[in-house]
């Protein structure tokens, strides 16, 4: 750690999600985890104020999904919100623990 040159963290959504990082939602099942998050999606995808009434500007969303299925649950609650689709990519995978951000096209697609 004696080399790492410390940098202040760029936020997204002051005190809440950083910029540069994944963010994680954790809860118990049925909680509203996904409906959360969605709503989080659509606010960046509209440059919407955030829920303590913080400005936005649009941005890109990448979100990543195990359980939900894209052209049943997500597909209609994000028009359900209003969200411009065209600002959210959706993954789905079998596997809830998944680099694909890792691979090296995987930031390129939130840019």
């Amino acid at each position: 750690m004696a080399e790492v040159v410390e940098k202040e963290t760029l936020w997204l959504w002051k005190n809440y999600i950083p910029l540069e990082a994944i963010t994680l939602i954790n809860g118990d099942p049925d909680a509203g985890k996904s409906w959360y998050v969605l709503n989080l999606a659509t606010r960046v995808s509209l440059g919407r104020v955030w829920p303590d009434g913080a400005k936005n500007t649009p941005a890109k969303t990448y979100y990543m999904t195990y359980e939900d299925t894209i052209d049943q649950q997500i597909k209609k609650r994000l028009r359900l919100m209003g969200a411009n689709q065209k600002n959210i990519e959706v993954f789905r995978s079998d596997n809830p623990i998944n680099l694909v951000l890792a691979e090296e096209d995987g930031r390129e697609r939130l840019e």
